[in-house]
């Protein structure tokens, strides 16, 4: 949380899709949900604000996630660019807070840039993009399949382009996710920004190396073919000394939970707490990261930076990832030296053996691995790196 610490009668936050509000940062919400946007659109009266008093700690629900296909995206694009949601009591909340600098965290949807770029002009504030995706760069589908995605899809990223174009060109800063987006983004827009990573607070695990049973885990979601990656590993290891197994945590849908369960030398063990995952962490003697090999992915997966990479280097285990050479996190990891990067079967089963045979291997992994966290992935650092920028803005 990147304003942790930032006085809170100084902060507000509009959002219209939301895991529950973080009262410990900010208690000023200004909420509007696309069903209340779309009743407006419908009705022509503007939506009710929605403050989130009614959640409590722990309370309250987002719902099911919004299949995004081009055609829907289109459509959610038109319904919140009329304007038609927003009314006085907006304004009114715009104007009792007159902005001097507005955050935005660029995603897929075009209008918040476009909200974003007007909020900033309307008070002359300053802009900052918060920029964890590469979408801007993606020439293939980046939403979910939907029909007649060879017409909708091409008209969509056209409009999403020209509202992430115009944003960014009246930024005023931008903090990237990674090295890899920022190198990108800087090719197109001279933009000042700065990277910040992911942080942690997950402490260095004191167990000792289990050379003889050692337990592989992985924690993570199945998208992207990340599933198949996982079977395949699973299958290399069963060629090795002891058939070593890997246990899998995460949300899989029926498919991808039939497909797991029945693989070998996967442990599917389902859905943990994030709590539970620490613990299951601390347990663990290597730690795993998997990406598709599939070209098919491959573009989408470009700037893929999975959260729990600053985890598994902080817990103090060896950390081995599979995936191709060309994706953030695996150039970003290989650069530090900080976890074994490997493409192959062959490069996969060695890096395992020699994680468990070769002492040293082990120890220089974790070693990299946490003078990477406390330089790049320590909260307290990265907060007040945020805070420096967002300051140094209000003065100039």
């Amino acid at each position: 949380m990147l304003f942790r610490g930032w006085p809170k009668d100084k902060l507000a936050q509009f959002c219209f899709n939301t895991d529950g509000p973080y009262w410990e940062v900010c208690d000023n919400y200004y909420g509007v949900s696309d069903k209340a946007a779309l009743r407006s659109f419908f009705t022509l009266r503007p939506a009710a604000r929605d403050d989130f008093s009614h959640w409590t700690a722990g309370g309250g629900s987002k719902g099911k996630s919004l299949q995004r296909n081009a055609l829907f995206s289109l459509a959610r694009h038109l319904v919140w660019s009329s304007g038609l949601w927003r009314g006085k009591a907006f304004y009114g909340w715009l104007d009792a807070l007159s902005p001097k600098i507005v955050v935005i965290q660029s995603g897929d949807t075009a209008f918040t840039h476009n909200l974003a770029r007007k909020i900033a002009r309307r008070y002359d504030a300053k802009l900052v993009f918060f920029n964890t995706e590469g979408t801007y760069f993606l020439k293939k589908n980046f939403l979910y399949k939907g029909p007649l995605d060879c017409i909708f899809f091409p008209i969509y990223r056209r409009i999403y382009r020209k509202a992430y174009r115009r944003a960014m060109q009246a930024a005023s800063y931008c903090v990237y996710h990674h090295e890899m987006i920022k190198r990108d983004n800087d090719r197109v827009f001279n933009v000042p920004g700065c990277v910040i990573h992911t942080s942690t607070e997950v402490k260095t695990s004191s167990r000792p190396f289990d050379t003889e049973h050692p337990v592989i885990s992985y924690f993570g979601n199945f998208a992207y073919g990340r599933d198949e990656a996982l079977i395949e590993a699973g299958s290399f290891l069963q060629k090795l000394p002891g058939k070593p197994v890997i246990r899998v945590f995460g949300k899989a849908d029926e498919t991808q939970a039939s497909r797991l369960t029945q693989a070998d030398g996967i442990d599917y063990r389902g859905f943990i707490p994030y709590e539970d995952v620490v613990k299951e962490m601390d347990s663990s003697d290597i730690l795993l990261h998997m990406e598709s090999q599939d070209e098919y992915y491959a573009e989408n997966l470009r700037y893929g930076f999975s959260t729990k990479i600053a985890d598994s280097l902080a817990s103090g285990k060896p950390f081995v990832v599979y995936s191709s050479p060309g994706i953030a996190c695996a150039e970003y990891l290989s650069k530090n030296e900080c976890a074994l990067v490997t493409w192959d079967e062959a490069t996969f089963t060695d890096a395992i053996r020699a994680v468990i045979e070769d002492r040293e291997t082990r120890e220089r992994l974790v070693e990299r691995g946490l003078a990477v966290v406390s330089s790049n992935h320590n909260g307290k650092k990265n907060t007040a790196k945020f805070h420096e920028a967002l300051l140094s803005l209000i003065k100039t």
